[in-house]
């Protein structure tokens, strides 16, 4: 096995220094960040695509008037 290791991985670092274990090691942090910034949206859209669930089926309801804006308890 060698010990030279180079990442391949076509990402730009969006910045460099004259340290080529230095520049891997940011790439990795950044890729890193960025999976965890897509979990994160991810997390987001569920929780949105929940409350579009609940929002829709509140309109679905019979007992709500949404022509006059009021709900179940007609406030």
């Amino acid at each position: 096995m060698s010990t030279d290791m180079a990442l391949s991985v076509d990402m730009p670092l969006g910045f460099g220094t004259t340290d080529d274990v230095v520049n891997q090691l940011a790439l990795i942090l950044r890729l890193l960040y960025v999976a965890d910034l897509r979990a994160l949206q991810t997390q987001a859209n569920e929780i949105i695509a929940s409350c579009q669930a609940l929002a829709r089926s509140a309109l679905d309801d019979p007992r709500a008037n949404v022509h006059l804006g009021r709900g179940r308890h007609g406030r």
